[in-house]
């Protein structure tokens, strides 16, 4: 019977055959401080990533799905700045702040800015500043916090409750999906949505992620007030 470090190896050897560039640690020291983030809990992972590149998510989360036995689980990592442990997990850390912190591209007419998940916020508002702009959900760990965690909690902070949230400035996200496949998720028109089974997986997850509210709206109403949240 194969123990834990068995499929460890198992996964990372997968992992690599792939053509994963990024770099793995499993030493204690780097596990120990991938362990805590901004709360009181602590938990050791096993294995600690670092995608060199969009492909090297694809190819960890592609490596996690052929699993047959289902004993490898991946979490993101930002700056670890989340205060109820979003960040942590005892089995695979994916980190994308050592290699995936780049601006990729900005547009100053239509004041769009394509940034990695790594980026800090402090880093991409030093970089619109010369243009008179800034990212408005202006939290307190700015100097670490990245965008693709601020994404993920939909970070707010001081000032949101006149600029508004971080999710009121998505205009699309790139993302990887369970089975590794790449999906841009953007508004949709709702006559767009289809069940159709030939769908890709992100499609059919647009339309029942609507299905459901649209079933579920009278409930959803009632038990989630209409507040504008600003913590």
């Amino acid at each position: 019977m194969l123990n834990s470090e068995d499929y460890l190896s198992r996964f990372l050897a997968a992992l690599k055959q792939s053509g994963f560039k990024g770099d793995c640690e499993t030493a204690y020291g780097a596990r120990i401080v991938a362990a805590t983030d901004n709360s009181i809990y602590q938990v050791i992972p096993e294995a600690i990533l670092y995608p060199a590149n969009a492909e090297d998510i694809n190819s960890i989360v592609t490596s996690v799905a052929q699993q047959s036995d289902n004993t490898i689980s991946i979490t993101p990592r930002g700056g670890g700045t989340g205060t109820n442990g979003q960040s942590l997990n005892h089995s695979v850390i994916v980190d994308t702040s050592r290699y995936l912190n780049n601006i990729i591209h900005f547009d100053e007419t239509s004041r769009q800015v394509c940034v990695e998940p790594g980026v800090v916020l402090d880093q991409l508002n030093e970089f619109l500043k010369p243009y008179g702009l800034f990212f408005p959900a202006n939290v307190s760990t700015s100097s670490r916090a990245t965008i693709g965690g601020m994404v993920a909690t939909d970070a707010s902070g001081k000032g949101s409750r006149i600029y508004g949230k971080t999710s009121a400035y998505i205009e699309q996200l790139e993302i990887v999906l369970a089975d590794g496949s790449d999906y841009c998720v953007r508004p949709t028109p709702i006559d767009k949505l289809s069940k159709s089974g030939e769908q890709s997986l992100g499609d059919r997850l647009q339309y029942e992620v609507y299905s459901a509210v649209i079933q579920h709206r009278d409930e959803i109403e009632r038990v989630f007030p209409d507040l504008n949240r600003g913590l």
